[in-house]
């Protein structure tokens, strides 16, 4: 599955996409099967343009990024995330760069509040289960 790979944890478009490719090509993983080839398949693109992309050599535009982000199921937030790197990459004006900046620590800011990291979730997790172990030793207590 594509959508493993969280998006928020990068600063580059690429660096995303390389991720997202990595995950889909690991040993094992649900999309296993999946090249370069695959892959560009997937989201959209030709095979010798994705590669150029992630080489560094081309550039996306917002309307491929948007494209990425539907055929990988991206939310509403992820896909804007997106299309925010890509626009990133391509701005040259210092004002309109900082505001881009900005609405991408947004993003940041948000998703900080709400995560849980998996260290977290476990403790939280074996909190729960030992108590519930404990409340069968509780006599009169029934499943």
């Amino acid at each position: 599955m594509y959508h493993c790979v969280m998006i928020f944890e990068h600063a580059d478009y690429r660096a995303y996409l390389k991720a997202v490719l990595t995950d889909a090509s690991a040993p094992g993983g649900a999309g296993a099967s999946y090249s370069l080839r695959g892959f560009a398949l997937k989201v959209g693109l030709a095979n010798s343009f994705l590669s150029s992309v992630l080489a560094g050599k081309k550039s996306l535009s917002t309307e491929a990024a948007l494209r990425i982000a539907l055929r990988l199921n991206l939310t509403h937030d992820e896909t804007q995330y997106l299309c925010l790197l890509v626009q990133q990459a391509h701005e040259k004006d210092p004002e309109y760069l900082a505001l881009i900046e900005e609405r991408l620590q947004s993003f940041s800011q948000r998703r900080k509040k709400h995560d849980l990291s998996v260290d977290l979730f476990k403790i939280v997790a074996d909190w729960y289960h030992f108590a519930i172990l404990e409340l069968t030793r509780i006599s009169g207590f029934k499943l």
